[in-house]
């Protein structure tokens, strides 16, 4: 990210198998942990995927982790907003994030699986705030109600060869989620999305990866919750990572 600066950043790959089973897929756990230059100090985060695969791959667990302290451009809510923004330091947010989504999967017809979700996010923005978020009707109502905790369902259809490394086949992924003060979360809204991929391997080396996705909200979402275009896991090459409605 643009934002991050100098960066330090130490990884490591534990790869295993949670059975003596030769047709089960082998399981991973990924932790990256990074250090950065911030305008008034050092910045952190520590990033973790989980994919475990258990009973002849019947059941499968997968897990994603984000946390850390770090400065974000914050430039509106709305495409509007964002294009009318000029690119500055001036629009950075100094924050504390956590963000953490659990899939909890059951295979119920060969490669068809559903099973229950979680989806925890924590977004604390500091006091010394820019203009662009000062003057944000929605970045106002909700910079003082940090906590998003959803609870919901997913259908999932898997046909690639590899789930942690696919070279070949298709994920479709549909899930919804439900935020509510009755579990913890400081606002209440829904969230659907539609997730499909495909992978094609023209020759050994080479493989192309296509992401189609869609997100649609309703009710009181969060400005930290709202789709956005561009990020650390889409779009990489996209600089305007604003929120969209």
């Amino acid at each position: 990210m643009p934002e991050t600066g100098l960066m330090l950043a130490v990884g490591g790959l534990l790869s295993f198998k949670t059975e003596d089973d030769l047709e089960l897929q082998r399981s991973s756990v990924t932790l990256v942990g990074v250090a950065n230059e911030l305008d008034d100090g050092i910045g952190f985060g520590v990033r973790s995927k989980q994919k475990i695969f258990f009973n002849n791959d019947d059941i499968r667990y997968f897990g994603h982790l984000d946390a850390g302290h770090q400065s974000l451009y914050y430039w509106g809510v709305g495409y509007d907003a964002g294009k009318a923004q000029e690119s500055s330091d001036e629009l950075l947010v100094d924050i504390e994030y956590v963000k953490y989504n659990a899939d909890l999967t059951f295979r119920v017809y060969e490669q068809l699986y559903v099973g229950p979700i979680l989806r925890l996010k924590y977004f604390s923005p500091s006091d010394d705030l820019p203009d662009s978020a000062i003057s944000d009707p929605n970045f106002n109502q909700y910079k003082d109600l940090p906590l998003g905790v959803g609870l919901g369902a997913v259908v999932q259809w898997d046909s690639r060869d590899v789930a942690v490394n696919a070279r070949k086949g298709h994920f479709f992924n549909l899930e919804f989620t439900g935020y509510s003060p009755e579990w913890g979360s400081d606002s209440r809204y829904q969230k659907a999305l539609l997730d499909y991929r495909y992978y094609y391997t023209p020759r050994l080396g080479s493989t192309f990866a296509f992401l189609n996705r869609i997100e649609l909200s309703d009710g009181d979402v969060p400005y930290y919750d709202m789709a956005m275009l561009g990020g650390m896991d889409f779009m990489r090459g996209t600089y305007m990572g604003t929120f969209a409605i």
